[in-house]
Order: structure tokens, then sequence, then C-alpha cells
């Protein structure tokens, strides 16, 4: 009887999979926060479309990732912070920061804060919310861009109260907000505090949804309520209306992350198909940040069709590397790398990518044979080894196989394939033989693949 023991100087690693996912906000009890259009204001009740196909971000041609870039790089700066604001009549079509006055006078309205981060960032809003559904004029009015989200089906949430609207769960960096006065505000053209009834635009700047920030350009005469106070100009402040109270309309601007896509299949299509031996399903690939594959970012495995999808990835640059083959294959040592861009789906360089089965050669084994691998933890096998490899072996398999549940010799030699996936030190790696008669051989040929 053949059988073969093979013995390895190895540690085990546990490889952690970061998990990421998202889901319904939830209030303090856990129990999903149910919403609906606003009542303050009935006149924007079509806004309310969470079930829409497309966001503001596809509309104007932009990313979030470009918003938040854009803007981070100037979170510490003058460039937009300080900006004093300024109504249209003053800025006229270009409403310019301090950072990129050029001839004008600096000065922004909110709409212009806005539509000049979107258009530096190479989206058009000053051609996109024009002259729409009758409403004259350009992107200086709000109604535009209502509009025009409504004629696109544009992805939108109403909110009665901004607390409302930071429990939702759904607010992340970057996203368009808007205020909408309450209809009692409009009919009286001002509020309680003097404020004169007026729309409101921004960006929320929250790292979480709950947190209460808010990019915008507004002045002083506005937004003063109880206990809150405004600058007069560009600033990062409490999420704050024009007059009180408001109705809140957020915008998202889509997918913050990427996502990946591999699609694996067999470089042999004849050996494995319809061959119940071989499966493109269960192959585990790791995305990661550094070309030599050592920081994994997160793993995934293929399906039936050989499709692996990487999900909520950052944009940026990666490579994607076999963890372990699936059934009948061997592991493909090739690293992939792909560039993500957000809310986008990438393919990695070279897919579909082509795996080689693996096969005994010709004769070796009969047809419907069986490799049968198992861990040796019997005390008196792993002695004969450690005692001609002392303080060398730590970890045993047998290897046989069986045809109809009988054990077999192969005719001729078979080479194992072993995988060094979860095994440390490889310089230190020690692949031992045991035969029949207890005796430990050193396998100088061993094959251990990545």
């Amino acid at each position: 009887m053949w059988q073969g023991l093979v013995a390895m100087a190895v540690t085990c690693v546990l490889v952690l999979e970061q998990m990421l996912g998202g889901g319904l906000g939830l209030s303090g009890n856990g129990i999903a926060l149910a919403q609906s259009p606003a009542s303050g204001n009935a006149n924007i009740a079509y806004l309310h479309n969470p079930n829409g196909s497309r966001y503001i971000s596809d509309v104007v041609g932009v990313t979030r990732q470009q918003v938040v870039d854009e803007l981070t790089a100037h979170e510490h700066d003058s460039y937009y912070l300080g900006t004093p604001y300024k109504g249209v009549n003053d800025t006229g079509n270009w409403p310019r920061p301090n950072g990129d006055s050029g001839g004008y006078s600096p000065g922004m309205q909110c709409n212009g804060f806005v539509a000049y981060v979107l258009d530096k960032v190479g989206g058009t809003p000053y051609e996109t919310f024009v002259n729409t559904n009758g409403h004259r004029g350009n992107w200086a009015s709000l109604l535009n861009w209502f509009a025009v989200c409504s004629n696109n089906d544009v992805i939108s949430h109403t909110f009665d109260t901004k607390e409302e609207m930071l429990a939702s769960g759904l607010l992340q960096k970057g996203d368009i907000i808007c205020a909408v006065p309450y209809t009692s505000v409009f009919q009286s053209g001002a509020d309680a505090y003097g404020n004169t009834a007026d729309d409101h635009v921004g960006f929320f700047w929250g790292n979480a949804s709950d947190e209460d920030l808010f990019w915008h350009s507004a002045h002083r005469s506005n937004g003063l309520g109880s206990a809150e106070t405004l600058v007069n100009g560009n600033q990062i402040s409490g999420i704050t209306p024009k007059c009180f109270p408001s109705c809140w309309v957020l915008f998202p601007m889509g997918p913050s992350n990427g996502q990946v896509e591999l699609i694996k299949r067999s470089a042999e299509e004849n050996i494995t198909q319809g061959n119940g031996s071989y499966s493109l399903e269960g192959a585990r690939y790791g995305l990661y940040s550094d070309e030599q594959c050592t920081e994994l970012v997160q793993s995934c495995a293929t399906d039936s069709d050989g499709h692996a999808l990487f999900t909520g990835v950052p944009t940026g640059d990666y490579y994607v590397r076999e963890i372990y083959p699936s059934q009948g294959y061997l592991l493909d040592e090739q690293i992939y790398p792909v560039s993500v861009s957000s809310g986008t789906t990438a393919q990695v360089e070279g897919s579909p990518v082509e795996e080689k089965p693996a096969y005994a050669p010709a004769g070796a084994l009969p047809a419907g044979s069986e490799m049968i691998v198992t861990p040796v933890y019997d005390e008196a096998t792993l002695a004969k080894i450690t005692s001609q490899y002392p303080g060398q072996v730590i970890a045993a398999v047998d290897i046989s196989f069986r045809v109809s549940g009988k054990e077999i010799e192969p005719e001729k030699a078979v080479e194992v394939i072993m995988d060094k996936a979860g095994l440390e030190d490889l310089k230190n790696l020690t692949v031992v033989h045991l035969d029949d008669e207890g005796k430990a051989e050193s396998v100088d040929n061993a094959s251990i693949v990545a």
C-alpha cells in the first residue's frame, strides 16, 4: 500500500477578512426610521424620490470622491473659507472664491459656491441648471436645480427637520443638502427672527451620517436663530438654514466607493467542461493595497460562474491575487493590478483570468480516483518524524488515493502541489516523506506554490 506523509515545519496563520456593509438608519432603540415626504412645505413633496434611478452627480457629471477631494484640499486654507457672501447682482454669472478670483472681486452666494465646486472638478452645473420647466434664470435659482433633478429621476429625500435628516443614517460627506422654508414662512415673507424667506444649499461635511457639519456660503443677516450664529461668508458650521423653520432636501452624490470585478475561467475547458472534479466556485482572491500583496484590504470567493466582486472599495490603485484555488485547479500566482474610481466597477487587468486545471498523468490512476488528504495527529507517527528532524515538524498530513472507497497505489508518479496560503517562514520550510517502514526523507523537489 502506498502512503505518503508530508510534514511541514510551519506556523499556521489566521487571515481575517474585513467585512464592510451598510443598511437602514436606526433610531436609538434599533428601530428602522420610517421616512415620508416632508409636510412643512407641501410644494416640495415631488422631491421625495428615494427610489430614483440616478444621482445628482450623474446628471452633473462628477463623482462624490472628486467633490470630497477638492474640498478636503482646502479645508484648512482660505481658498474657499472666508470668501465674502455676495448676491447674484454683485457676482454676476461667475461667483469666485478667494483662491480663484481672477479679474473679479471674490464673492459667492450659496448656489454659487456649490456650482463653482461642481464646475471645478469637471462637472457642468452652469450648463445643466438652466431654464427648466418654465423656470426662468440659471444655476442661481434652486427651482432650476429641483426641476432638473425631478425630470431626470434623481434620488432625493425630504425631511421636516434637521434632526430628522441627521437621524436618517442617509447622509454621507459631500452630499448636497438644501433648506426650503416652511410654507408659513414663505407666506409671511420672513421668519420670527426677521430673516427673509430664502432657500439655502451647501455640502454635508460630517464624517458620520449624524455629525452636524455643513460647508456653505451664508450671510450674517440670515440664519440667526435661537443660539445659532453664522459668519458672513464661506464657512464650515452646524447645519443651518437661512430662515426658521425650514424643510431639508438631501441629494446624495452617489456611491463614495467603487467595486472590483474578476472573472475566472478554465485554461483547458476541453478537460474541465462537464467534469465534476473541477469547479470554478470557491476560489478565494485577495485585494491588496501593495504590489507585493502583503497588505490585505479584503477578500472574496468566486461563484459557480467564476465571478468574484469586491465591494465598498475606496478610490485608488490595488492588486488582486488568488489566495487559494477552487476544486481541481492549481493556484494562480499572477498578480492583477486594478484602479478603482468612485461609483464604478473596475475589471482587473487581464480579466477574465485563466486558471490551469490540476490532473494526474495519463494512466497514473483509474477513472473516478480521488486523493484524500487528512491531518495526522497520531503521536507515535509524528515521533518517527521528529526523531529524524528534531524541532522541525509541527504539522503533518496523510495523502492517499482511493477509487470506489478502496485505497490504491498510483501506477505512475503523481505530482502533489502544495499551497503555501497560511504558511509562515517559507525559507525554513521542510517537506519530508515518511514511508511505510517509518523512514523520513527530505523531498528536495517539493513543489510549493504561492
